[in-house]
């Protein structure tokens, strides 16, 4: 057997001890396959991940960047080490990590979606939402984009596209009680509060013990009611303001007609009140 073949050998077992969950083990595997093969580059890439799994983060970063110096054509090596770079908060690694992925494989869109929110955690919103897009472009059914793309357009305040998005999550994943929680946010502030009620409702509805929903429910329903009395005090106000100004109106006619030169003495009441109200009909509405 040749070396590539031992060292194949001994990843395998490795990787079978990863399965099990026998990290310490696998790790001794790895290290036995690159002293077969140093220059195995399945190895770096596997025990890389398995680091991940132990929140080593440094050392997955390590290892993947050897697997990628080996292959650099891998474009998952470019992907996988982008999840230990975001543990790591190293967003903008994250982006070029994604963005060299792409290039090798323009349709692995994992690659959109992991430049998208690391766009996002770094407040970029419109280069998130491009990105949320493209991955959505190549998988249009998928609830978690339109409910990521739906955030990053809040963040914009485009509450109707952040509803429309969240309408769309929410239709390929009934279930999702957030989705149906963060509508009732845009619905809110959009002060259409009975249909935030409703969302809120949902969102209880399946997740009864989200206390914040049922916190945010009341508030809504509370900004629907002093927003039915505000409506009403203006329509008082305005009605109140129309009936002074006709009144106003009316005095003047009243003092025009009496002031009128043309008007006999004696003119018959009858009259006198259809001119009055023919200057009526004249007059602008109010």
């Amino acid at each position: 057997m040749d070396s590539e073949s031992r060292a194949e050998k001994a990843h395998d077992r490795a990787m079978e001890f990863v399965s099990r969950g026998l990290y310490k083990q696998a790790l001794q595997s790895f290290a036995i396959a690159l002293k077969i093969d140093a220059d195995y580059a399945p190895v770096f890439f596997s025990r890389a991940y398995t680091y991940t799994l132990l929140e080593q983060f440094d050392k997955a970063v390590e290892d993947y960047s050897k697997a990628i110096a080996l292959d650099p054509s891998n474009a998952w090596a470019y992907i996988y080490r982008s999840y230990a770079q975001s543990a790591q908060g190293h967003q903008q690694d994250v982006i070029a990590d994604c963005t060299e992925a792409l290039r090798i494989n323009p349709r692995l869109s994992i690659g959109f979606i992991e430049r998208g929110y690391a766009a996002f955690k770094l407040g970029r919103y419109a280069d998130a939402i491009r990105d949320f897009s493209a991955f959505l472009t190549l998988n249009p059914h998928d609830s978690s984009a339109y409910f990521c793309r739906a955030i990053a357009y809040s963040e914009l305040d485009e509450q109707e596209k952040t509803i429309k998005d969240l309408s769309q999550a929410i239709k390929f994943n009934p279930k999702d009680f957030s989705a149906y929680f963060c509508r009732g946010i845009a619905h809110q502030h959009l002060g259409e509060f009975q249909k935030a009620i409703d969302d809120y409702a949902n969102a209880l509805a399946i997740n009864p013990g989200y206390a914040q929903a049922e916190l945010n429910r009341q508030n809504a329903y509370n900004e629907m009611i002093n927003a039915r009395h505000n409506f009403e005090a203006t329509k008082l106000i305005r009605a109140r303001r129309r009936r002074m100004r006709v009144q106003g109106l009316l005095s003047k006619l009243e003092l025009a007609v009496a002031s009128d030169p043309t008007q006999e003495d004696n003119e018959p009441e009858e009259e006198w009140r259809k001119r009055i109200d023919r200057k009526l009909c004249r007059t602008p509405s109010v």
